[in-house]
């Protein structure tokens, strides 16, 4: 499997998607990857944002692809109402809510520095 570490966060950043997935289909996408993978939260998908660009909105040394610049579902929950989550929009930055039933692309992430 091909990764990324991100110099600045010190994440593993999967190179390939799970897919366009619902909200419970990402949860047991990643949990079958094992070894620490996750769905990353919506403050670990920030990182990897570039509001200076467009099409896609991606920091300069991040090498990994966004099909079609699309959303990504995050791990966070929206407290308000948990029948939402949030996701980025990887063509321009945005992030918003959205139902969990919705399907969107998942890139897993896994911490490769331990407490």
């Amino acid at each position: 499997m091909k990764t990324w570490i991100d110099p600045d966060t010190k994440l593993e950043w999967m190179f390939d998607v799970l897919g366009h997935l619902s909200w419970d289909e990402m949860e047991l996408a990643a949990a079958r990857l094992g070894s620490n993978w996750r769905v990353p939260t919506i403050k670990e998908l920030l990182t990897l944002v570039d509001y200076s660009k467009w099409v896609p909105a991606v920091k300069e040394d991040c090498p990994l692809p966004f099909e079609n610049s699309s959303y990504y579902w995050s791990s966070t929950n929206d407290a308000n109402d948990t029948n939402y989550a949030w996701y980025v929009d990887f063509y321009n930055g945005r992030v918003d809510g959205s139902y969990k039933t919705d399907s969107y692309y998942v890139r897993c992430v896994r911490n490769t520095v331990t407490d």
